[in-house]
């Protein structure tokens, strides 16, 4: 649905991202990230330090 305020916290967001790239959190560089209003999708664009690879992650809202 539309986008709405997140109801708490989410923690430990960036070993999380990290965890999706099998790397630790030093590892994993947020570049850029981006919200659909409309569906309240989060799209987060990330870099692995150690050898360049980019992924995508998203999170429903």
């Amino acid at each position: 649905g539309p986008m709405k305020k997140l109801s708490k916290k989410v923690e430990d967001v960036d070993k999380k991202l990290a965890a999706l790239l099998g790397v630790t959190a030093e590892d994993v560089q947020l570049v850029d990230m981006a919200v659909n209003k409309k569906s309240g999708t989060i799209y987060m664009s990330l870099h692995r330090k150690s050898d360049g690879v980019g992924a995508i992650a998203t999170v429903n809202g």
